[in-house]
């Protein structure tokens, strides 16, 4: 830290980012607002203000969209009168034909 030092009409401030201590004719007002030394002035990156055009994305046609199909799915039930079905592959297609 700086020795305090009398110059008329200034006082004494802190930098926002550094926190060192500063006179008033030493700082800066940064684009973000914030007031800083010398040391920590930057400005504004000028892709800040570039401006994007707006894309036009439209297709030559569109058909509707179709409403969903559903359907009923029945399952066959394994267990009979709280038995358990010993040949359950009765029951299913035979998978070497």
């Amino acid at each position: 830290m700086t020795k305090n030092y009398f110059i008329s009409g200034e006082f004494n401030l802190y930098c926002d980012v550094c926190s060192k201590k500063i006179k008033t004719h030493e700082a800066k007002h940064r684009w973000d607002g914030l007031i800083v030394c010398e040391k920590d002035y930057e400005t504004r990156q000028p892709q800040d203000f570039v401006k994007a055009r707006q894309d036009q994305i439209t297709v030559p046609f569109s058909r509707p969209v179709e409403a969903a199909v559903f359907t009923n799915v029945t399952y066959l039930n394994m267990y009979v009168e709280s038995n358990y079905i010993e040949d359950y592959e009765l029951y299913f297609e035979d998978p070497d034909l």
